[in-house]
């Protein structure tokens, strides 16, 4: 995930998730939402970022089939 962010030696300090349901299920609700993470601290660590990605889904509700990606 922050492979890219070290190989150009940068970093991050926010981290946003987004939903969304399949566009081509038309008989489903359709729904998009999104949330930015705000990280501690600038960083370039993996762990971090999904435990930061995994935190905000966990605060968007996610009641309806929701598309991959």
């Amino acid at each position: 995930m922050a492979e890219k962010l070290r190989q150009q030696h940068s970093v991050c300090n926010a981290i946003q998730v987004f939903i969304q349901t399949s566009p081509f299920r038309e008989q489903d609700k359709q729904y998009s939402n999104s949330i930015t993470v705000p990280l501690p601290h600038a960083c370039s660590d993996t762990r971090l970022l999904i435990r930061a990605a995994l935190f905000g889904l966990k605060r968007l509700p996610a009641r309806l089939r929701l598309q991959k990606s």
